[in-house]
Formats: structure tokens, sequence, C-alpha cells
């Protein structure tokens, strides 16, 4: 009896024994079989534009197109710090492209802000907004640059408005961005006595006047900015011929201009990147981006002592972060 007894346990644990293994088997087997989440992967790594096969993949942003209004174009992408702890500053890119071209995750995002924005511990907006080509013709907007300065208005608005759920600090709000995101950040900032209480500006090759009189007093071979007032690329003369007819629109979108007027306790500090200053006598090589811009500009803020000096994002780093102006 006893001897029977010890058999049917015998048997029974090795039907435990078998049935432990059989179940780590499959749940092994199972586990192996089942694909990665998409959604966790994402969360990782992140492709801009999923139609380009050749587009590189970079950080995910905590939020993706978030809309700052009702068009197709006013939407943007953020980046918060991991483990902020308190409000943080906020960095505000407007990308480049004449206002007609471009994207808000373009090479400079990649290589330069977003690596910056992760090493300071800062957040960061990256926008897009309407172009002048549309917002001109289709839209009727008046002047054209009208519609891409609004947009950049209202999406730093939007930042702030989120200031309390993202952990920002609405008085440490920067604006960055190259060429014509560069200007847009200029006159966003300097516009209204800097009504956004925009701290600083980080200007990659801006365009620091809008004003055609100036522009040739400035750069004799410059010629741009005719697009943002309506008329065509190489319609410059003409705009220049015309320039009275615009004066009110010139003191409105020509960051030089603002900065003639702006009460220099509220202007911000404004850190410009610009290439070397071209010989006497000598013809800028690239007009559109040429480095009197940035002298003259600094010129007229010194005038009126407001902080505008050649820099990198170490100075831009530190007029976000340091104590209140």
């Amino acid at each position: 009896m006893k001897t029977n007894e010890k058999g049917i346990r015998s048997k029974m644990n090795f039907k435990a024994m078998f049935a432990a293994v059989l179940s780590a088997t499959m749940s092994q087997l199972a586990a192996a079989a089942t694909p990665p989440d998409p959604a966790a992967e994402a969360r990782a790594w992140w492709t801009p534009d999923p139609t380009n096969a050749a587009a590189e993949k970079i950080e995910a942003p905590t939020f993706e197109n978030v809309k700052y209004g009702g068009h197709v174009r006013q939407g943007m992408d953020v980046w918060l710090p991991r483990d902020a702890k308190g409000p943080v500053p906020c960095v505000v890119y407007i990308h480049g492209g004449s206002w007609v071209n471009g994207s808000r995750v373009d090479k400079y995002l990649r290589n330069d802000v977003l690596p910056f924005c992760r090493k300071e511990g800062f957040a960061l907006a990256t926008i897009s907004y309407r172009k002048i080509t549309s917002a001109g013709r289709a839209e009727g907007v008046v002047p054209p640059v009208k519609a891409p300065i609004d947009d950049a208005v209202a999406a730093v608005k939007c930042v702030i408005g989120h200031a309390a759920k993202w952990k920002i600090d609405p008085g440490r709000i920067g604006l960055a961005g190259g060429s014509a995101g560069a200007c847009s950040s200029l006159i966003a900032a300097f516009s209204d006595d800097n009504a956004l209480g925009v701290r600083a500006v980080f200007a990659y090759i801006p365009q620091t006047t809008l004003d055609p009189k100036e522009l040739r007093e400035w750069i004799p071979n410059g010629k741009y900015g005719a697009h943002a007032f309506g008329y065509t690329y190489s319609s410059f003369d003409k705009f220049l011929a015309n320039r009275e007819r615009h004066l009110e629109e010139i003191a409105k979108y020509s960051p030089a201009a603002l900065a003639r007027r702006i009460a220099p306790g509220k202007a911000p500090v404004v850190i410009y990147k610009c290439g070397a200053q071209p010989k006497p006598g000598e013809l800028a090589k690239d007009p559109t981006h040429a480095p009197q811009y940035c002298a003259r500009f600094e010129e007229i803020c010194r005038a009126r002592g407001i902080d505008c000096r050649a820099g990198g994002y170490d100075d831009f780093a530190q007029a976000l972060s340091k104590g209140d102006r």
C-alpha cells in the first residue's frame, strides 16, 4: 500500500514538473513570436516625414503636431526635458526658407537646436507656419509676410499657454531661427515692445531689414524682401520704386525699424551668427545672408542700449538662464 502511494505521488510530481516546463516554454515561444510594439519604438525614434524613405530618424517628440491654430500648417512638435524638476526655459524654433520653403524639422533642428536643448535641459517647440505664397494669393493676406509672423506670435502664445502643464518658465522663452526664420524671430520678439516677453533671440544669418532703401544702403547688391510685400522675387527694383506705398508695413515688419522703436528695457537679448565682413569695396558673395545685416543691426541696437552681439549657443543659453532682467 505504501509503495503504491509513493508511486502515485511520483507520477503527480512528474506531471506538475512537466506542466511547469511546458508553460514556460510556451511563454518563451509566444514572446519570441510577438512583434515589437510600434508605439514603443516610436517613442524612442521618429521619422518626421514617413513618405520620404531617405528621411533621417531623430528622437521622438514628447508631443507631435500640437495645434496652435486651425490651418493645416499651424502645428508644432514639442520636446520636453526628460527629468525636469521645475520650470525650464523653452526655445521656439522657426525654420528658414524665405517663408516659402522649408520644414520645421530641418537640418539645423536635427544637428544643432535639438541637441543644444537636450544638453541644456531646455524645452523645445519647432513650428510650421503659413507660407507667404499661399497666404498672399489664396488667402489674401496683406502683406503676405503678415501670415508667418502672426503664426510665430500665435505659436509662442500657445507655448506660454501650456507653460504650467509642460513645466516651462514663461519668463524664459527664447526664439531661434535661420535666415527668414531668424527674421521672423526678431520681428516677433521686437513687436509691440516685446509683448510676448521673449528673453533672448538666436539669429543665424538673419535678414534684419525689409526696407528696400535701407537694404541697398547696407548691401549694394542686395535684392531680398520684395516677395514679403507681394512682389515677385525678381521685382526688387519695383518694390524699391514703390517704397512710399509700403512705409507703414515696413515699419511694422522690418526688424531694424522695430529695433529703433522698442523700449530698450523691454528688448530681448540678441545673439547672432553671421559670416566675415567683406573687405572695403567688395560686394557680398551671398547678399541674401550678407554679414552686413548683423553688423548694422548691432549698431542700431547698441546705440539704443540693447544687448546685441555675435555669439553661439552657449551665449544664448546664458541669456535664457540668467536672472530677471
